[in-house]
């Protein structure tokens, strides 16, 4: 019998040790297993194991770079875990992958056009650079928003207004110029282009996620929208209806309006209109209720220009 005696007694030292062991460390041993297991701490008792809570995403993964995670013990806040979320790669960094860009990682520069001395602020969004700022080159088939015609926008100026020369080259200064499709298409500098639909829709899905889909045939009025990507690539000021983006990604869409082919203009304050080089003339647009549209277009209307970099 005393032998049974002395087994038990070792048998409750060892609990009690064990016990003691868990309330030092101040993590439960249970919930064993989960997603990702429990993990031992290396300088812990044999036996302990944390009680971790969920993974937090700290930086998304990008096409670009790895992102990081992190986890904490749910009873010993000091103790957290750190790991890399893989780079995105393959079809998630194809057009239409859904490949989304952290805003914290754009980066800001400027570019000077030799041609007439102006300076644009720039921004790299994923792969692509943009300039953030309308194109503002004098040539043929070009117009500041005003220029040679009446305007209708009733909050803006009014409907049927003739702008003075100071209001005409403030549009200039604040829009850039409307240029016909013709002339867009050599309108940016060298080092820069007019960007093709596909990469504009690039940019739209790098910044909301949300796919663009092709639809082959577009018709004369828009057929796709994004909410989200036109809300985050607005400019914070200068929407009318509380129609300002959040511009994460400073890429600063001011609504510049547009020339009809008519001579005369229209919507600024109220929608922006930019051409891309598709060759059926398309051109995407973003309104003051924070959508992106896209949209086949007559020629000679005179829309704004924002180019991206690349031969």
């Amino acid at each position: 019998m005393s032998a049974i005696i002395r087994q038990r007694r070792m048998y409750l030292i060892a609990a009690a040790v064990s016990v003691a062991a868990v309330l030092f460390c101040g993590c439960s041993d249970t919930s064993i297993g989960g997603a990702f297991g429990e993990q031992k701490h290396a300088n812990r008792p044999a036996g302990h194991v944390h009680d971790w809570g969920s993974w937090d995403v700290m930086t998304p993964a990008t096409c670009e770079a790895a992102g990081v995670e992190t986890r904490t013990c749910k009873l010993d806040a000091s103790h957290k875990e750190t790991q890399l979320i893989p780079q995105l790669t393959g079809d998630a960094c194809q057009l239409g992958g859904g490949g989304v860009v952290d805003p914290s990682t754009v980066v800001k520069s400027s570019f000077t056009d030799s041609r007439n001395g102006q300076t644009y602020k720039t921004v790299k969004i994923g792969s692509q650079r943009w300039m953030a700022e309308n194109l503002n080159y004098t040539m043929a088939n070009s117009w500041c928003y005003g220029e040679g015609g009446q305007v209708y926008d009733v909050f803006a100026y009014g409907d049927g207004v003739t702008l003075t020369s100071t209001q005409i080259q403030d549009n200039c200064n604040t829009y850039g110029r409307l240029y016909t499709w013709n002339a867009a298409k050599t309108a940016c500098p060298t080092g820069w282009h007019l960007p093709t639909r596909d990469e504009c829709d690039q940019l739209f899905e790098s910044v909301s996620g949300t796919k663009f889909d092709d639809y082959g045939n577009w018709s004369a009025w828009s057929v796709e929208f994004d909410n989200d990507a036109g809300k985050k690539l607005k400019s914070q000021y200068g929407w009318y209806y509380d129609g300002n983006g959040t511009d994460d990604f400073q890429f600063s869409a001011l609504p510049g309006g547009y020339r009809y082919s008519d001579g005369n203009f229209y919507d600024a304050g109220y929608y922006g209109y930019w051409w891309t080089a598709t060759d059926n003339a398309d051109d995407w647009g973003m309104g003051y209720d924070c959508y992106i549209d896209e949209y086949a277009i007559n020629k000679c209307d005179g829309l704004s220009v924002r180019c991206v970099e690349g031969d």
